[in-house]
């Protein structure tokens, strides 16, 4: 899971979300945190923390970050298409939740709203290779096979952000504009 993010700088921000729960968790968010870091975290059942991976913030640039769960064996971060931190999980799957994937917010619509801009999110079922990764940002060559989603939110007006694959995950936008300044290497 994926894409360009612009970080303002404000913790306690979410890049994307599938995670359920009130007393447990289940799912995944990558985010940025208030220790000053990007995290990607897997929770399954657990009532905090989870299995967590961090890397130093950039902000105020356009940055392009990919958080892979490599189920039983690894959690890694990749920034601008190279691994900048991965750790050993043992971690084999994930709870199937019923939470929606959320671009820009964590858990429910709205709550720990990313706080900059992003461009050309994707998810896949399936953990990418680090040539697949630099491939994508080297040259906006996303692998088709396993590809759930792709936003590149590229519709300039409305409330509708249309999925660029065939599965057909259109979302709605919710407080958000469309900007100019998008990244130079944008798919």
């Amino acid at each position: 899971v994926g894409g360009w993010i612009f970080n303002n700088g404000c913790d306690y921000t979410t890049i994307v979300s599938k995670r359920e729960g009130n007393s447990t968790y289940n799912g995944f968010h990558l985010s940025y945190e208030n220790q000053g870091n990007f995290e990607f975290i897997i929770q399954n059942n657990v009532n905090a923390g989870g299995e967590i991976i961090g890397v130093p913030a950039i902000s105020n640039q356009w940055v392009h970050i990919v958080g892979v769960f490599d189920a039983g064996n690894s959690l890694s971060i990749y920034i601008n298409g190279q691994l900048a931190n991965s750790q050993s999980t043992s971690v084999t799957s994930l709870i199937n939740n019923n939470a929606p994937f959320l671009i820009g917010s964590l858990q429910t619509p709205g709550d720990w709203s990313w706080d900059g801009k992003l461009d050309d999110i994707f998810i896949y079922d399936k953990a990418l290779s680090s040539t697949e990764i630099s491939n994508i940002f080297n040259y906006c060559i996303l692998p088709q096979n396993n590809l759930q989603g792709f936003w590149n939110f590229n519709e300039g007006q409305g409330i509708t952000v249309y999925d660029q694959t065939a599965n057909g995950n259109n979302g709605i936008i919710n407080g958000a504009n469309y900007v100019a300044n998008t990244p130079s290497q944008s798919c």
